[in-house]
Formats: C-alpha cells, structure tokens, sequence
C-alpha cells in the first residue's frame, strides 16, 4: 500500500514551531488513525509504504512529522 501522507503544519504567531501542544497531538493521531498508519492496537503499520514511515536507530517504528530528526 503506498499512501500520499502530505503533513499541513500551521504554526500559530506564523514563526518557527517550538513543539507540539496537546490538542495537536489529538489531531495528528486522529488523522493517523484515519489514513491507516495507526493501526486499531495503536501500532504503526509498516506495511503502508511513505517516506514518512520509518525506524528510528533503535528500531522503532516512526511517523515523521516535520522532516527534522
């Protein structure tokens, strides 16, 4: 399965992102949820084939967000 995981980024004041605030995070594992990355056991599904979908150095898997690690 390959899946075009565009990520939109608003950042509120328009300047450079700090962090993530907890609705954000609401809102991200929604979407995840919705376009299949997150499976039901809230588990990433590596099977989905994106650029974003990756394992970190100790081999866990990972969305990428922001393109900065």
């Amino acid at each position: 399965m390959t899946k075009d995981l565009k990520v939109k980024l608003n950042v509120i004041g328009h300047g450079k992102p700090k962090g993530i605030c907890g609705s954000g995070y609401i809102d991200i594992l929604c979407q995840m949820l919705k376009a299949g990355v997150i499976k039901r056991d809230g588990k990433i599904d590596m099977s989905v084939k994106s650029q974003r979908i990756r394992r970190s150095k100790d081999g866990v898997a990972e969305f990428v967000y922001s393109g900065k690690r």
